[in-house]
């Protein structure tokens, strides 16, 4: 993994879900297959994408990133980056907002309890 793949998905996420006709779905490599398969690579590809986007609640493209790639990565890996989560949102504010688009989803309760105790604001 190097830069340019996390640059590169990150611009293809952005781009898939600016467009006018990205309703449901941008159908990207992020939603596909990054948080399931390639964990690391998809939490670096969040971050990317954080830090390119307006961290606001009322932003489409920040509601699909907390509602669709790091609920999947959590959903599917949580145990494994909670420790990570909860670091981001200590010392970023922007990641803390964004965790409070998340929802349960699949995680247990401890580590859903974790990820609400992270949360600025659920929205």
């Amino acid at each position: 993994m190097n830069v340019s793949d996390i640059t590169g998905y990150a611009d293809e996420w952005i781009e898939g879900w600016s467009r006018p006709d990205a309703e449901d779905t941008a159908d990207t490599a992020l939603e596909r297959e990054l948080p399931t398969n390639k964990p690391e690579l998809c939490w670096k590809v969040i971050l990317e994408i954080l830090g390119r986007i307006d961290a606001e609640p009322s932003n489409k493209l920040f509601q699909v990133l907390a509602a669709g790639p790091l609920e999947d990565l959590l959903a599917a890996h949580g145990d494994a980056f909670i420790d990570r989560v909860e670091a981001e949102a200590a010392s970023n504010s922007r990641f803390a907002l964004l965790l409070g688009g998340v929802w349960q989803n699949e995680m247990d309760l401890d580590l859903w309890s974790r990820v609400q105790a992270c949360q600025r604001e659920a929205w």
